[in-house]
C-alpha cells in the first residue's frame, strides 16, 4: 500500500462533493482522509487474501483424498477432503498460538494450535517435510507480526514472503 492515496473515479466524485459541503472544516477533511484510508486498506486485505502466500498438500496416495492448507496475511485455512465431500476450517492469525511440524524418514505431520478450537490442535499429515517446515516458518512469522501490532498491508515487497519466513525461523533451523 503506497503512503499517497491513489482514488477510485467514484471515490474522487464523492470526495469533491464533501468538499463542496465542507465548508473548510478540516476535521471533515480528515475524516475523509481517513475513511478513504480504511477502505483502502479493505481493498487490500481482500486483494491479499485471495492470493494465499504459500499453500501445502498431503502427498496422494498416500492420503487417499489429500488435504489443503494455505496461509494468507490474516488466516489460515485447511481443507480436508473425504469420498464426497469437504470440509473447510479457517483460523484466523492472532487465534494461532503455535505451528508444530514433525518430520520422519519421508511425510511431516503439521499440527495447528488453535485458542478458538475445542480439540485445541488440528492435525494435517502426509506432507512433504521441506515444505511443512518452510509453510511453519511463514505462519510463525505472521504470528509473531500480528503480536507485534504489524500492520502487513503496508508491505507490498516482493520480498515479503522471505522476511516473514526470517521471522518465523526457529533457532538451530537448517
Amino acid at each position: 500500500m503506497a503512503d499517497t492515496l491513489t482514488l477510485t473515479p467514484s471515490q474522487r466524485e464523492w470526495l469533491r462533493e464533501q468538499n463542496n459541503r465542507r465548508d473548510d472544516n478540516p476535521a471533515i477533511e480528515d475524516q475523509i482522509k481517513s475513511e478513504i484510508k480504511h477502505e483502502q486498506k479493505f481493498e487490500y486485505l481482500v486483494e491479499m487474501s485471495e492470493k494465499p502466500l504459500m499453500t501445502v498438500n498431503s502427498v496422494f496416495p498416500f492420503a487417499l483424498f489429500p488435504d489443503t492448507v494455505s496461509v494468507d496475511v490474516s488466516k489460515l485455512n485447511i481443507v480436508h477432503r473425504e469420498l464426497f465431500s469437504k470440509r473447510v476450517q479457517s483460523i484466523y492469525i492472532r487465534n494461532i498460538s503455535d505451528v508444530v511440524v514433525k518430520t520422519g524418514i519421508f511425510f511431516a505431520s503439521m499440527g495447528i494450535i488453535d485458542f478458538g478450537f475445542v480439540g485445541n490442535s488440528i492435525e494435517v499429515n502426509f506432507l512433504k517435510n521441506q515444505e511443512a517446515l518452510e509453510f511453519r516458518k511463514v505462519v510463525q512469522g505472521l504470528i509473531v507480526c500480528v503480536k507485534e501490532n504489524i500492520d502487513l498491508t503496508q508491505f507490498e515487497s516482493k520480498s515479503f514472503i522471505t522476511k516473514i519466513k526470517k521471522l518465523g525461523e526457529a533457532k538451530g533451523d537448517d
